[in-house]
């Protein structure tokens, strides 16, 4: 069974692309797989095909279909109408517990009755144990720009752009095909954008919330960080999200009451929350333009964090729904930070259901200890590894309640503190590391780390981010990753 694994798995890592037909001057057709990469047959697989009508209104409809060994099962069809100039999504779940193997989905787009193009790509399912939900693997993996910077984490050199194609490279290498830009600007740290950006406040100056004089922002790095990003996850078959930043206020998406803010600088004012919306919809629409056409440009990360979604939900949701209106097959998501849900019976459940994102990739928050019955941090790893079953549990079965096919993912962190206050990260030991891939993969669909600069760095990478700390968690996981596919 494991060489078959390898077997399964190498097919994904070699990333053959698949021809398809271009699709008529009318239209512009994409299709996207969620999760990417090695699933289990324990989950609701989606597809999403995002039609784009260029010219007058027209019915369209798409076929679906997936084969394997010659055998095609196809859906049933699924038909809209798209307003001139105008676009939809067409989305369909597939329950995969009769699957295994690779298989080839298919899309077919109509228009009128006319095929106009068709679309195809790879899905592996992997059989899991009785005990797991998902594919016990790091499939996605969070990516920092600020870790290339010179001087936060320990290293043997300044990261240059080779670097980072470097760092791509030794992810795909164990497994890890989905990438998530953590953050496309940083002017809260006194960075401006990580790519070529126009936009006045990412370039030159910006006051942040609770200043009265503005910040002088640097040039973080002397390359494009997102495009060399894309452009190396094209050569390796891997997939990417690009968050968009934080804007000004890192905290517009917590209720920020408790902390003593003033109500007039948070949600609850429609004109602060509309100037921060608008913001994320300036980079969303610039990131866009600048790097539309990469086919390994596969979905957005809002970087804002949240602990109450109901709260999260009054930015989520425009910002998600803006997302969606300029490219509907391209998954939205966000990683929520020690989430409590059973604190008001129902309340994460309605959140759920009301949200517009996509994916809940939720923080296991044991890097600095988190402890849900004091809300502190306690630098004691071990003490929220404790809480973990319980809280993934909760979630699995909110989310099983909320009727809404969101999807359910885990953010594991990779590294740890020593306290009393939350800095000087640095990666963590294997065991544990491993403690808490065991646990998530009881509940969640797909499964994610936080991050990977400075705290998974390979042998062989010339920087050596993190020192050995990194090397050792990479060498770890890596000779893990090969025993499970049976090398």
């Amino acid at each position: 069974m494991r060489k078959m694994l390898a077997i399964i798995l190498s097919i994904v890592l070699l990333a053959i692309p698949i021809p398809v037909a271009r699709a008529s001057t009318f239209s512009n057709v994409n299709m996207t797989l969620v999760p990417y990469g090695p699933i289990s047959n324990k989950i609701n697989a989606e597809i999403r095909v995002g039609v784009y009508n260029n010219s007058s209104a027209s019915d369209y409809t798409v076929n679906i279909s997936i084969t394997q060994n010659g055998v095609t099962y196809n859906f049933a069809p699924i038909s809209k109408e798209i307003d001139a100039n105008s676009n939809e999504l067409f989305r369909l779940f597939i329950d995969t517990s009769t699957l295994s193997g690779v298989y080839t989905v298919k899309a077919i787009v109509q228009r009128a009755g006319n095929v106009i193009t068709q679309l195809s790509d790879n899905m592996v399912v992997i059989e899991t144990s009785s005990i797991n939900r998902s594919v016990p693997l790091v499939t996605t993996a969070f990516m920092d720009p600020g870790a290339f910077v010179d001087g936060v984490y320990p290293s043997q050199g300044v990261s240059t752009q080779q670097d980072v194609r470097n760092e791509m490279d030794a992810l795909n290498n164990v497994g890890i095909k989905t990438i998530i830009v953590t953050y496309a600007e940083y002017v809260l740290n006194g960075w401006g954008a990580f790519y070529p950006s126009q936009i006045d406040e990412l370039t030159d100056q910006v006051t942040l919330v609770g200043n009265s004089t503005p910040t002088e922002l640097i040039t973080p790095l002397d390359f494009d960080f997102l495009g060399t990003i894309l452009d190396q996850a094209e050569v390796n078959g891997q997939k990417v999200f690009i968050g968009i930043g934080r804007g000004t206020d890192a905290w517009i998406t917590f209720d920020t009451r408790a902390w003593l803010r003033p109500e007039s600088q948070s949600v609850l004012n429609p004109v602060y929350l509309q100037e921060h919306v608008d913001f994320a919809k300036e980079v969303t629409d610039e990131i866009y333009n600048l790097y539309k056409n990469y086919k390994s440009f596969y979905g957005w990360y809002i970087s804002h964090e949240c602990q109450d979604i109901t709260w999260a939900n009054y930015f989520y949701n425009p910002v998600a729904d803006y997302m969606h209106s300029i490219a509907p097959e391209k998954p939205v998501l966000v990683s929520p930070a020690a989430v409590t849900p059973w604190l008001i019976v129902d309340q994460m459940r309605i959140a759920l259901s009301n949200s517009s994102v996509d994916i809940f990739n939720y923080q296991d928050s044991v890097g600095a200890g988190y402890d849900e019955t004091t809300f502190t941090y306690t630098y004691n790893p071990q003490i929220r590894i404790n809480q973990m079953d319980a809280m993934y549990q909760k979630y699995l079965i909110e989310h099983q309640n909320s009727n809404q096919n969101k999807h359910f993912w885990a953010n594991i962190e990779a590294w740890e503190m020593t306290g009393p206050e939350y800095t000087n990260a640095y990666a963590a030991d294997y065991l544990r590391y491993k403690q808490q891939l065991d646990i998530v993969s009881k509940y969640v669909e797909s499964i994610s780390s936080y991050e990977t600069g400075g705290f998974l760095e390979s042998p062989s990478s010339a920087v050596k981010l993190g020192g050995q700390p990194a090397i050792d968690l990479y060498t770890h996981y890596k000779n893990y990753y090969d025993e499970f596919l049976g090398d």
